[in-house]
């Protein structure tokens, strides 16, 4: 059977932030089966589509780029993806960015980022691109920093 991994970039800004979780996951299942994707669902008694979203955000926290995976059983066009799903999104929702991932690595990408924070009126900006043997350390030291 086909399946393809797509990578979603989105932000979650003004009165959306006030939803859970939960919440958020339930709407893009909703987004994803109004815009007529075809989902690849989880076995057993109760199944599921195929969605993960590595990190969950606290109530009240806006969002200015998360990411989720979802699993497809056709092969899909990235753009064209995109302009369905924002077409769907409810306000406050932006889909950033929709990419099809490499089917032999799809987690390659997440070791390179770049992330930056506000602090007391201080940017910091850090560059992260270790390998997954220096990522086990997990001490970060003055020359990781920008």
């Amino acid at each position: 059977m086909f399946r393809q991994r797509i990578r979603i970039r989105f932000a979650k800004i003004g009165d959306l932030r006030l939803i859970s979780h939960r919440d958020i996951v339930r709407l893009f299942e909703r987004m994803l089966r109004r815009a007529q994707v075809p989902l690849a669902m989880s076995e057993g008694f109760h199944p599921r589509p195929l969605m993960t979203f590595p990190v969950a955000l606290a109530l009240g926290v806006q969002a200015c780029d998360e990411v989720m995976e979802v699993v497809v059983t056709q092969p899909m066009d990235a753009s064209n993806l995109q302009d369905r799903l924002q077409l769907q999104a409810p306000d406050g929702l932006t889909i950033k960015q929709v990419r099809i991932l490499n089917p032999k690595n799809p987690k390659e990408e997440i070791l390179k980022q770049k992330n930056s924070a506000k602090v007391k009126g201080i940017n910091i900006i850090k560059k992260h691109e270790k390998t997954t043997k220096e990522k086990k350390g997990g001490i970060i030291t003055k020359e990781n920093f920008i």
